[in-house]
C-alpha cells in the first residue's frame, strides 16, 4: 500500500511539473510515466485511469494544502478583527497561495496548473474538486458576500469569479516573472497590488447593464461550486 501512494505521487509530480513546462494539453501520459521512472507503461492508467481523473486528483492534492495555509491565516485574522475588511479578507486568501508559489518547492509548478484549469472548463468541470479542500475559499466567498449587500446576488458573485481569475492570473504571471531572468517585484509588493485592485473592484458600485449577465454556470474555484 505504502508503495503505490509513493508511486501515485511520484507520478503527480512529474505530472505537475511537465503540464506548467509544456501545457497540461501538450504532454502525453506515457510522456508522464515515463519521466517518473515507472517501467510500466500502465502505471498511470492503473492509478488514476485518464488524464482528467489525474489532472482532478493533482489539483485536490495542491488545493488542500492551500486550503490549510488559507484557513490558518483567516483564523489568525479573525483572531484579530472579528469583522475583517474586504481588503482584509482578500489579502489574507491571495497571501496563502502567494506563500506557497514563493515557498515551496511544487508551489511554481502548481500555480501554472492551476491557472490552465482555471480557464478550461473541461478541466474544471463539475465534481472535479471536493468541497473540503476549498473550505477556506468558501469562508472567504461567505464573509464577503456579506459586504456585497449593495449588489444584486447574481452580481455579486460574478464579481467574486473576476476577483478569483484575476489573482490566479496575475500570481502565475508573476511566478513565471520571478523564475526568469528578468526577475519580478517583491512579493508582498504584488499582494499589495492585487489586494488593492481587486478590492476597489468588489466594491465598486454597480450598473444597471451589470445585471444582464448570461446566467449559466460553469465551475469556478471562486464560489467554491460554479460560477
Amino acid at each position: 500500500m505504502a508503495r503505490a501512494a509513493e508511486t501515485s505521487l511520484t507520478l503527480l509530480e512529474t505530472a505537475e511539473r511537465l503540464f506548467a513546462e509544456r501545457g497540461i494539453e501538450h504532454v502525453s501520459l506515457r510522456q508522464i510515466v515515463l519521466e517518473s521512472g515507472q517501467r510500466n507503461v500502465s502505471a498511470l492508467h492503473y492509478h488514476f485511469g485518464s488524464r482528467e481523473a489525474l489532472v482532478s486528483e493533482l489539483l485536490n492534492l495542491r488545493l488542500g494544502q492551500v486550503n490549510e495555509r488559507r484557513n490558518a491565516l483567516i483564523d489568525r485574522l479573525l483572531a484579530g478583527h472579528p469583522c475583517p475588511t474586504a481588503h482584509q479578507l482578500l489579502s489574507a486568501s491571495f497571501r496563502a497561495l502567494c506563500e506557497v508559489v514563493r515557498d515551496t518547492g511544487w508551489g511554481a509548478s502548481y500555480i501554472q496548473v492551476l491557472v490552465q484549469a482555471t480557464f478550461s472548463p473541461r478541466l474544471l468541470g463539475v465534481g472535479v474538486i471536493a468541497r473540503q479542500r476549498v473550505t477556506g475559499l468558501r469562508r472567504v466567498r461567505d464573509m464577503l458576500l456579506t459586504q456585497l449587500g449593495h449588489l444584486p446576488p447574481r452580481v455579486a458573485r460574478q464579481r467574486l469569479v473576476l476577483v478569483n481569475d484575476t489573482a490566479v492570473y496575475s500570481i502565475a504571471h508573476w511566478s513565471r516573472l520571478a523564475h526568469g531572468p528578468a526577475g519580478a517585484v517583491p512579493l508582498d509588493t504584488l499582494l499589495a497590488q492585487l489586494t488593492d485592485f481587486c478590492t476597489a473592484g468588489l466594491l465598486a458600485p454597480g450598473s444597471a447593464q451589470a445585471d444582464h449577465s448570461d446566467t449559466r454556470t460553469a465551475p469556478t474555484l471562486a464560489t467554491g461550486t460554479s460560477r
